[in-house]
């Protein structure tokens, strides 16, 4: 296949037409994809038991009253 700056607009167009009707199709299928990370199974969920009772949710806020257990925080 070509590489797109070496196209031609009208292959650039029917290109573009190939792609959208691919898309399309796709969407038509009606899947619903989850892309999050992936999700532990019950037996990893068992395993962090303790640690998740270990402490009290008021040890978790910093000094600025920021949650911790909230991603992204701890910078």
């Amino acid at each position: 296949m070509k590489k797109y700056c070496d196209m031609s607009r009208e292959e650039l167009l029917s290109e573009l037409d190939w792609l959208n009707s691919a898309y399309e199709e796709k969407k038509a299928q009606g899947l619903k994809l989850d892309m999050s990370r992936g999700k532990p199974g019950r037996d990893q969920l068992d395993i962090t038991m303790d640690m998740l009772t270990s402490m009290s949710a008021e040890d978790c806020i910093n000094e600025n009253g920021f949650d911790c257990r909230n991603y992204g925080l701890l910078d």
